[in-house]
Formats: C-alpha cells, sequence, structure tokens
C-alpha cells in the first residue's frame, strides 16, 4: 500500500523545527531531544538485528550538530545491550557530547578520536580508501551521525569517509541526511546510498527520490504543528518505514 503523503522539510527548517522544540513555547530540553531520537536508532538496529543476520559490531561516526547528539544515545543504549560499539569522532566535543560520550565509555564502548592518524601509525604508510574501507568493513553496521547541513564543498575529515561508504553502503544506516548530500536537493553529487536512513521527526526534502528503506521516528512534534502532515503511527509504533 503507497504510504500517505507526508511533508518534507528543507534543511534550514529542519534545523528551525528543532530549535522552536526547545523554545519556552514547547518546552524541550537539547538532550530530550537527543533521547527520543537515540532511541529510534538503536531500536531499528536492535530489530534489525533480531529480523535480518544477527548484529554483534557496530560503528557510529560521529559528526557535528543533532546528528551527534542522536547517534551517540544510541551508541550508549546499544552498548548496554551488549552490543560491541566503536564510536569515531571527527570534530571536537561540546559539552553534551562530552558527557554522551562519557556514558558511552563507561557502558563498554570504544571511543577513538582519529582513527585515520591510527590507521597511518599501524600501517606504517599513507591511509588509502582501501585502508578505511576494510576497517568500515569488519562491522556489521556503519552509522553515519555525520551532519543534517549540506557539506558543500565536501572538506576534512568527513570526505574520507564520505567517499568510502560508496564501497559499504550496504552497511551504512545515515541520520537524517547522508554525509555529502545536499540537505533540500539530494544526492546531486553521485555519493553513497545507504541502506537505510533514519529521519528523526520529519523527513529532509533530500529524501524524496530515495529508494532504500527510511524510516520516520520520534514523536516529539505536537499535534497540528505548522499544520504539517506527520507520519502516522499506531499506537504501538516505535517508528514507521515507509520505502522498503
Amino acid at each position: 500500500m503507497a504510504p500517505s503523503p507526508i511533508t518534507y522539510l528543507k534543511g534550514q527548517e529542519y534545523n528551525q523545527l528543532l530549535d522552536h522544540m526547545k523554545s519556552k513555547e514547547i518546552g524541550y530540553t537539547k538532550a530530550q531531544l537527543a533521547e527520543i531520537g537515540g532511541s529510534v536508532i538503536s531500536q531499528y538496529i536492535l530489530d534489525l538485528s533480531e529480523t535480518d543476520d544477527p548484529i554483534k559490531d557496530v560503528i557510529f561516526i560521529i559528526g557535528q550538530d543533532y546528528n551527534s547528539y542522536f547517534g551517540l544515545v544510541a551508541a550508549r543504549q546499544l552498548a548496554q545491550m551488549k552490543f560491541n560499539i566503536e564510536i569515531i569522532f571527527l570534530f571536537d566535543l561540546d559539552g553534551i557530547k562530552s558527557r554522551l560520550a562519557q556514558q558511552c565509555r563507561v557502558n563498554g564502548a570504544k571511543l577513538t578520536f582519529n582513527l585515520i592518524q591510527q590507521l597511518q601509525d599501524q600501517q606504517k604508510t599513507q591511509v588509502t580508501k582501501n585502508i578505511i574501507v576494510d576497517y568500515l568493513n569488519s562491522f556489521d553496521i556503519i552509522v553515519d551521525a555525520i551532519t543534517i547541513e549540506t557539506l558543500e564543498p565536501l572538506k576534512q575529515p568527513a570526505r574520507e569517509y564520505v567517499h568510502s561508504f560508496t564501497d559499504v553502503q550496504q552497511k551504512v544506516i545515515s541520520i537524517n541526511l547522508p554525509a555529502g548530500w545536499n540537505a533540500d536537493d539530494g544526492n546531486i553529487n553521485a555519493y553513497f546510498q545507504p541502506k537505510s536512513i533514519i529521519s528523526i521527526g520529519i523527513p529532509l526534502k533530500a529524501l524524496k527520490s530515495y529508494q532504500g528503506n527510511l524510516i520516520i521516528g520520534g514523536r516529539f512534534i505536537p499535534n497540528g504543528y505548522k499544520n504539517y502532515t506527520l507520519a502516522k503511527f499506531r499506537q504501538d509504533d516505535f517508528y514507521l518505514s515507509l520505502k522498503i
């Protein structure tokens, strides 16, 4: 059955939505939104593990903005469920990320702050795309939690990972927006096509042409908000799959 039409937002509109959710009018905190979004991601991966091949090893590529918070909450929850978790940080940590990273650490997740440099030291050679691909391929799932923003032009440190994702795309789950995609126009530079994309709250316009598994979860947007047409969840749905 074809899904009902829903609202898709431009990248700027999505960021404005998240900011408004933190206003006095609505009342969420950034930490609450992080917990809501992260719980959707961890539940989806848990469900995949129970329906597909068992998932044991999961790597999170953590970048900036809300995607980093969503990813870290999911990493902590999966670590608590005894998944083997490694977290790659691409940028310096702000206060919330520092606290979430510590929570991940004490629950057994491995934190890595400069993977490419570490691989160079181990291999004693300049790291190539193939070396990064081999490392990523040692995991069952790769979570792209790099950014909600359009990365144009694509720069370090994200560039090496985006180019490597092309060779492991059937293992990649992207949060909100695959890294390297345009937030409004989609995959205009022909980067990777992830296995799944998880939209927290409401999807971006970039995903209208996406043909993979589009997952929507996170029920924090008030009913009737700006006359948006939201995903129609059943009472017991944790998330909704729109395209398979």
